[in-house]
């Protein structure tokens, strides 16, 4: 979970020439709950899951994007829960 390196992805054992930031909720309700972080950069996680538990890790040298992508998630939660009350 977080942000993925050049060459740190792969499909079917092939290396993808791509960055990625896997992004999700933190604490509150409803999140899931933390994993400690492995110790090595290269850590391979044991299950897909595993990916997608804990803190998001968001990548050094790009100020601003915590906080534009937290607004995001936010705004997206809040028009969520307006969409449901009108269904």
């Amino acid at each position: 979970r977080g942000f993925v390196a050049l060459g740190r992805e792969n499909t079917a054992g092939v290396v993808d020439r791509r960055e990625q930031i896997e992004l999700g909720r933190e604490g509150g309700p409803g999140a899931a709950p933390p994993v400690a972080a492995p110790s090595s950069p290269h850590h391979q996680p044991s299950s897909l899951v595993e990916r997608l538990v804990g803190p998001n890790q968001w990548p050094d040298g790009w100020p601003g994007l915590q906080a534009a992508a937290e607004l995001w998630q936010a705004q997206c939660e809040a028009a969520s829960k307006r969409l449901v009350r009108l269904l």
